[in-house]
């Protein structure tokens, strides 16, 4: 996936879920890593995460709940 730019609420939706430090960067080299998904909560995934990203924004990141099935 190309650069992204993060939003103010992914920044704040990424520390929400657990990610610290300069989340802009990892939140850029997670979008780079990541892989399409259908998900409700979004379009990108990397690891334990679903990221929704739109017209190269990312617009929101969330930890992926074990018990929600998501499909790949």
């Amino acid at each position: 996936m190309r650069e992204v730019t993060i939003s103010l609420a992914a920044k704040r939706s990424a520390r929400e879920a657990g990610i610290f430090g300069n989340v802009e960067a990892r939140l850029s080299r997670m979008a780079r890593r990541s892989a399409p998904v259908t998900s409700d909560l979004g379009n990108r995934r990397f690891q334990e995460f679903i990221m929704q990203v739109d017209d190269g924004v990312m617009l929101g990141v969330y930890r992926v709940d074990a018990s929600r099935p998501v499909d790949v």
